[in-house]
């Protein structure tokens, strides 16, 4: 994901990173290009990716955790909108298979979400492609933002790894 973001020129990512994106985090220490930008809230992301984009004329990327991530970052979304800034929201969702069990953090159609100021809403299945896509969307004429959601899954694949399973714990009264 680095080489692709990096080929297509983006210099910086504004992310506020959860459990969903720690092969993200992993793989920021080879890369040093794109620099992760590490933010307090997923609003704070995105409004650093819409003014980075409005400052500079390039392509802005914000990276948030979950669907209430890209819940928190919905207003300044709306002001990239507005811009026509080209700003890309990749959101880090979580595995596939937890799709549509009403797990925490999880939101049904969170592409609905999006769709009022995004030119394109995706959710990654094939993740260069779908990145692809969704960083030349933001950028064709006229600019504005984008939205890839990526579940962990698909994200930890391209990474060519899969984290270790974690060990089940159960907590019991003293």
């Amino acid at each position: 994901m680095f080489e692709t973001l990096q080929a297509w020129g983006v210099r910086h990512v504004f992310c506020c990173p959860g459990t969903t994106e720690v092969s993200l985090l992993d793989a920021s220490i080879d890369h040093p290009s794109p620099e992760l930008m590490l933010t307090t809230h997923e609003s704070v992301a995105v409004a650093m990716a819409d003014g980075y984009a409005r400052a500079s004329g390039e392509l802005g990327v914000a990276y948030l955790h979950t669907h209430l991530g890209l819940a928190n970052g919905l207003a300044h979304l709306h002001c990239a909108a507005l811009a026509r800034s080209p700003v890309a929201v990749l959101t880090g969702l979580k595995p596939s298979k937890l799709a549509g069990r009403k797990g925490f953090t999880h939101v049904p159609q969170t592409g609905d979400l999006a769709r009022p100021f995004c030119k394109s809403v995706r959710e990654a299945r094939l993740l260069e492609e779908d990145l692809h896509h969704t960083l030349a969307a933001a950028l064709t004429p006229p600019a504005g933002p984008a939205y890839l959601g990526i579940p962990q899954d698909v994200l930890e694949s391209a990474a060519g790894r899969a984290l270790p399973r974690s060990p089940r714990v159960r907590l019991r009264p003293d």
